[in-house]
């Protein structure tokens, strides 16, 4: 009987462990007028263009992407038609050549 709980209770903690869960987060984010942003990011130091832009229907939005190809240094902004989000900045971008759906990364 005992080997049996000790079964159970090692699958339990397999179990548990082999399922991932979402999680919510909340982090600061710099929001300003769009187009002194958009201004900002494309003249600064890092000398960004915008390379990529999309609509977000559920938040009503647009997302952008804004990248130096020969520093590989990047910024993505939301926004709407008065302001304007950085939401996450980075270096050591890189273009990825199209693969099919299912292809690993």
């Amino acid at each position: 009987m005992m080997k049996k709980i000790a079964v159970i209770l090692m699958l339990c903690m397999v179990m548990s462990v082999s399922f991932a869960e979402a999680i919510a987060t909340k982090k600061d984010v710099i929001c300003d007028n769009k187009e002194e942003l958009f201004d900002w990011v494309q003249t600064n130091e890092y000398q960004e263009k915008l390379i990529w832009i999309g609509d977000s229907p559920p938040s009503k939005t647009k997302l952008a992407v804004i990248s130096n190809k020969d520093t590989g240094t990047w910024t993505i902004i939301e926004f709407n038609d008065k302001y304007a989000c950085v939401l996450s900045v980075g270096v050591s971008s890189k273009l990825v050549p199209t693969k099919p759906v299912g292809t690993p990364i």
